[in-house]
C-alpha cells in the first residue's frame, strides 16, 4: 500500500520521541561522578557566553531578514529564470575551472540521499547528542541550553540566508546540468521542476554541516577546556561535514568550489556567532575573569 502524506509528520513525531527517550535513558545510565578535568567551566554565576538583548535582537533580526530576502530574490526570479528545455545545449565543461571539471560527476540519488543524513547528523544529532547527554550528566547548568540554542538559531539563519543570496546573485547550474546526455547522465528530476539545477553555488548542505561543526567545536572547547574528548568533538564534527562535502560532489549536485566556499561560510558564521556571545560575556563578567575547576568544585573570579 503506498504511504499517504498524512503518515509523514506521525513518522517524524515517532523518530523525535524515540530520539528523546534514548536521550533520557542515556542520561540515566550515565555516571554523574564527573572527574575535575571534565567539569564544565559555566556556573550560576559564570558563563563563557552571553546573551545580550540588542545585540541577539541584531542578529536574530539579520538572520531572519537574509533567510527571508532569500527566499524572496528565488520566488521573485522563477518568472525569468530560464526553463531546463532553453539551458540544454548552452552548458560546456570547458567552460569550468580544471578543478571543477576534474571532480564533475553524474547525478546519483541514492548519493544525493545520503549525503541529506549525514547534513542532518551534523545539524542535529551531534549538537543535541552532545550538549544534551552533558545536560543529562548535569555538567552543563540548564540555563546554558537557552544560550547555545540561542547562538545555534543565530548561526544557522544568518549562513542559511546568506548562502541563498549568494545562490540567486551567482546563478550557477548544477553539475548534472553538464552531464545529462551523456553516457549515464542522470538528472535530479526534481530539481527541473523548481529551478533548483540553476542554484549550485555555494552548497548549502556544506554550508549547514560545516556551521554545525564550527560551532560545535568551538562552544564545546571553551565550555570544557581541559575536557579529553575535545578531540573526537573535532574529528567526530568536522569528519561527519567533510562527507557531507564529497557526497554532494559525488552525488553530482556540486562543484568543488561550491563545497569550499559552503565550508568557508559555514566556519566563518559557526564560529563567529559565539565568538561574539564569548565578548559579551568578558564584558559581562569582567575581561580578567578566570575560571578554576578543583576537586571541590568549579570557582570564578572576576576583577571588574
Amino acid at each position: 500500500m503506498p504511504r499517504t502524506p498524512a503518515r509523514q509528520p506521525q513518522r517524524k513525531l515517532l523518530l523525535l520521541t524515540a530520539l528523546m527517550l534514548v536521550l533520557h535513558a542515556s542520561g540515566a545510565a550515565l555516571p554523574k561522578t564527573i572527574s575535575v578535568r571534565e567539569k564544565c567551566t559555566a556556573s550560576d554565576f559564570y558563563s563563557p557566553f552571553a546573551l545580550q538583548p540588542l545585540t541577539d535582537g541584531l542578529l536574530l533580526g539579520a538572520g531572519v531578514t537574509s533567510s527571508a530576502a532569500g527566499l524572496a530574490m528565488q520566488y521573485l526570479n522563477f518568472p525569468a529564470l530560464p526553463d531546463w528545455e532553453d539551458v540544454q545545449g548552452t552548458l560546456h565543461t570547458e567552460d569550468l575551472y580544471i578543478t571543477d571539471a576534474s571532480w564533475l560527476r553524474p547525478y546519483s540519488k541514492g548519493i544525493d540521499r545520503a549525503a541529506d543524513v549525514t547534513c542532518a547528523v551534523s545539524l542535529a544529532v551531534i549538537p543535541l547528542g552532545l550538549f544534551g547527554t552533558e545536560a543529562l550528566r548535569q555538567n552543563l547548568p540548564a540555563k546554558e541550553l537557552l544560550t547555545i540554542g540561542t547562538m545555534y538559531a543565530e548561526s544557522y539563519l544568518i549562513s542559511y540566508g546568506i548562502k541563498n543570496i549568494l545562490k540567486v546573485a551567482v546563478h550557477r547550474a548544477r553539475p548534472y546540468a553538464y552531464t545529462y546526455g551523456q553516457t549515464g547522465g542522470a538528472v535530479d528530476s526534481e530539481g527541473l521542476d523548481n529551478h533548483d539545477f540553476e542554484f549550485s553555488f555555494p552548497s548549502g548542505h556544506a554550508t549547514s554541516a560545516f556551521m554545525s561543526a564550527g560551532f560545535v567545536s568551538y562552544v564545546f572547547s571553551q565550555y570544557y577546556p581541559e575536557s579529553r574528548l575535545k578531540a573526537l568533538v573535532y574529528i567526530a564534527s568536522y569528519s561527519c561535514a567533510f562527507t557531507t562535502a564529497l557526497l554532494r560532489v559525488s552525488s553530482g549536485n556540486h562543484f568543488l568550489s561550491d563545497v569550499a566556499a559552503g565550508a568557508a561560510l559555514g566556519t566563518v558564521v559557526g564560529i563567529g556567532v559565539p565568538f561574539i556571545h564569548s565578548k559579551l560575556s568578558a564584558m559581562k563578567f569582567g575581561k580578567n575573569a578566570t575560571v578554576q575547576l578543583r576537586t571541590d568544585g568549579v570557582f570564578a573570579t572576576m576583577y571588574f
